[in-house]
């Protein structure tokens, strides 16, 4: 626990604009359009770099609170790790955070707005689309669990295209959600570039 402190700011500082460039590039395919893997990626990330900063802080922040609160009640209190009826509420806490940084992100790359209301707006469409937010996660979970129960390949085909699998279905589904919810004069322009090859 003491190493997830020290980590928390570096998580914040590299992660979350990361994140940012690589939802705009994972954005723009799932919608059919152009975008250059790590040019747009670096030049996403470097123009969302103090909000994605912050929201990798404010994420890693929260999933500290919840794996402190999880082996507070699952270990410190029982002497075992057992799942006790509060870590059924931090299970569901968790599913809430991963799903809201699902929309966070892309809706952080695509639209105007403040930090508050990017988590305002993207815990409503976590609560109103709970059952496919659930299942979202249910298929992630799998995919990751799958890699490391299969650790000689799992890992492997995970690093290479696993973590693009993943963020591409995450991606596809909540931008869909996004574009039949969000109001599209508050959409975030970036300047168009000519794509020469």
């Amino acid at each position: 626990l003491p190493a997830m402190l020290i980590l928390i700011p570096f998580i914040g500082i590299l992660s979350g604009p990361a994140t940012m460039g690589v939802t705009y590039v994972l954005r723009n395919f799932s919608r059919e359009q152009h975008a250059w893997l790590f040019g747009d990626t670096f030049e996403k990330a470097s123009k969302n770099y103090l909000q994605g900063m912050i929201i990798g802080v404010i994420n890693a922040v929260l999933a500290f609170l919840l794996v402190f609160a999880y082996l507070y009640y699952g270990y410190f209190a029982t002497g075992t790790l057992a799942l006790t009826p509060m870590n059924y509420i931090i299970i569901l806490l968790g599913i809430i955070l991963a799903s809201l940084r699902s929309y966070i992100y892309p809706m952080a790359v695509s639209y105007k707005l403040s930090i508050k209301n990017l988590y305002r707006y993207s815990l409503a469409l976590v609560v109103m689309k709970f059952p496919q937010n659930l299942l979202l996660q249910i298929f992630s979970a799998a995919c990751i669990y799958g890699a490391f129960y299969y650790p000689n390949i799992g890992i492997v085909i995970l690093a290479v295209i696993g973590a693009a699998l993943l963020g591409y279905v995450n991606v596809f589904y909540t931008d869909r959600v996004l574009l039949a919810n969000m109001d599209e004069k508050n959409e975030k322009l970036y300047p168009e570039k000519e794509h020469k090859i």
